[in-house]
């Protein structure tokens, strides 16, 4: 079974990176953590606890998302219908949602002092183009769909902490 024990990290300036085979996406990924604060030398546990729970999911699992995602994809279509112009993907079966989808990084925010277990899902979807897909995970429960926005990085992200 793969763990966060296993990786090398690699300091950058802003993240620690790796790269690893995450079952539940099955594909190989970038993995990155945003630090706790800048003199980290490693992801927090409560940060590793979270990955090592997500990569624990079994690639079975991913099936249990495709209604929400296959929704985001249907609402951002209608969106181009209404403009007027053609939708960039036209789902015939839910299941097909997964075709328009390439997964590319896994990420782990700043968690602080909660005791869940939050992860981003990041990729590229034929139906968003321009600003991509975004997954957010919750105790390894999908919580959140829709284009990247960088929640993670912005002050609405506390706002997840609001009852902690």
């Amino acid at each position: 079974m793969i763990t966060s024990s296993n990786l090398k990290w690699k300091r950058t300036e802003f993240f620690f990176e790796s790269k690893l085979r995450v079952p539940v996406l099955d594909q190989s990924v970038d993995v990155w953590v945003l630090p706790e604060d800048d003199s980290a030398s490693l992801p927090s546990p409560t940060q590793l606890r979270a990955l090592d729970a997500f990569l624990a999911l079994a690639a079975e699992q991913k099936a249990d998302w495709t209604h929400q995602v296959a929704l985001d994809c249907h609402y951002t279509c209608l969106s181009f219908e209404m403009d007027g112009e053609k939708p960039p993907v036209h789902l015939r079966k839910r299941n097909d949602v997964w075709k328009y989808v390439q997964f590319q990084q896994v990420f782990i925010p700043q968690l602080g002092a909660t005791n869940d277990r939050y992860v981003f899902v990041y990729g590229r979807c034929d139906w968003e183009v321009e600003h991509g897909l975004e997954l957010l995970f919750k105790n390894e429960r999908l919580f959140k769909v829709g284009q990247q926005n960088g929640l993670a990085h912005n002050e609405e992200w506390s706002l997840y902490f609001i009852n902690e």
